[in-house]
């Protein structure tokens, strides 16, 4: 198992509407708040994203420059355009949400050998990149360790079958599954469906504790992919 850890996910600007008229923008996605959570911690990391060349996307690039032991992959930064994320606040706050994505990450990843990956939210739930990252994930699987946080959007995922089938898939490839009040609504019964499968068909379930694992390179992966989710999804 090698010691690659890669994250592989959206990294978009967030146009955020306020109620006063003012607009501003921000670097979003929770797979690049992941990514960066691991070199925050100490970790090199590779993220694995698209976004383009255009303003937005130099803004991407300034932001993820600041941290030194975060590198993107090559064709990361070539995509067509750069994805928004329009967020309009209501007077107490809350976000309605609509996106403009340009997901074909497929260009963006390669065949290196990786220890851990984390993926999840909108880059493992759009096409034509969910199935892209799906089949990587399937790859890495038999020697590497995968954590998933589905963050899941029911606007973007289809019916609420595709959406169950989708998360099921996912989870049953993952050694951490991230699980937040909104994905349980929004897609009941995948986490528990797929970790009852993989329990009967592999004898191991999605590990969800964030302590308890000792000993091998690949228990210690696992000890870095929830600290790191923590720190992605937490800290920002």
């Amino acid at each position: 198992m090698g010691e690659r850890i890669l994250v592989v996910g959206e990294a978009l600007m967030d146009v955020v509407h306020r109620q006063d008229g003012s607009v501003a923008e921000f670097a979003g996605g929770s797979p690049l708040n992941v990514a960066i959570g691991l070199a925050r911690l100490g970790h090199e990391v590779q993220f694995a994203s698209r976004f383009g060349r255009d303003r937005r996307g130099e803004m991407l690039r300034a932001h993820l420059a600041g941290e030194p032991l975060l590198t993107i992959t090559a064709g990361t930064d070539l995509a067509e355009y750069t994805s928004t994320a329009k967020a309009t606040l209501d007077p107490r706050g809350a976000a309605t949400y609509e996106f403009d994505l340009m997901w074909d990450v497929a260009a963006a990843l390669d065949q290196a050998p990786v220890g851990h990956l984390h993926t999840g939210s909108i880059g493992a739930a759009v096409p034509p990149g969910a199935q892209a990252v799906y089949q990587r994930a399937r790859e890495i699987e038999p020697t590497g360790t995968i954590s998933y946080d589905p963050n899941a959007r029911p606007a973007l995922m289809g019916t609420a079958q595709e959406a169950l089938e989708l998360v099921s898939s996912f989870v049953g490839l993952s050694d951490v599954v991230s699980q937040r009040r909104g994905p349980a609504v929004a897609v009941p019964g995948a986490a528990s469906r797929a970790g009852d499968e993989r329990l009967g068909q592999r004898g191991r379930v999605p590990r969800r504790r964030h302590h308890g694992w000792e000993g091998s390179p690949r228990d210690a992966l696992r000890r870095t992919a929830v600290a790191g989710c923590r720190q992605g999804i937490h800290g920002r």
